[in-house]
Order: structure tokens, then sequence, then C-alpha cells
């Protein structure tokens, strides 16, 4: 990119102070004798608990049973400058050392 422009970004990280458990809702629905729609319906969610001080009405996340190691602490973000790099440019004796032919 040689020009200004939009950049979109995916950041995710851990946050202390919150936490989830499994949960299930069992529901049967029985007829009367002689009927045929005796049903079972399991669902399967996640009840999410947190202190974090902020608001999370609307926000997307992910459950997981795994242990983090790192505490949910967030990461210090450090600024880090970009460049774009320039394509090399090989000469035709280094094609030959690569194993490449001049025909194409």
């Amino acid at each position: 990119m040689e020009n200004a422009g939009a950049v979109e970004l995916f950041v995710s990280y851990q946050v202390y102070c919150a936490s989830w458990k499994p949960a299930y809702d069992i529901r049967a629905v029985t007829t009367a004798e002689g009927e045929q729609e005796n049903s079972i319906k399991l669902c399967y969610y996640g009840l999410v608990e947190q202190n974090t001080g902020d608001d999370w009405i609307d926000t997307d996340m992910v459950l997981s049973t795994a242990s983090p190691s790192i505490g949910g602490c967030a990461p210090q973000l450090d600024g880090e400058p970009l460049s774009i790099l320039e394509r090399t440019q090989y000469h035709e004796h280094h094609y030959h050392k690569m194993g490449y032919s001049r025909d194409k």
C-alpha cells in the first residue's frame, strides 16, 4: 500500500475478574396415553459472571474450558513502526545458483 488508508484490526484479550460455568436446561414434554409426541429437549449454555467494571452488553465472547496461564491481564501494547519492504531484485547469476534456468 503506497497511500494512507483505513486498516481493519481485530484485537482480542482475556480479562481478570470474569468467569463462566456450564449449565443445562432439560425439558420433557409428555402427552396423554396413546399419543406419539413425547419429547425431551436438552439445552447447554454458559452462565457468565464478571466484575470488571465494564459494560458487556452485546459483547461477542468465546467460552473455553482451558485454564489461561497469563491470568487474564491485559497485555502492554507498545507501538511498532511499520514499513513496506522493497521487493528483492535477483540478477541472472542468482537464478542459476537457485536452480532456475533463463527459459520461461
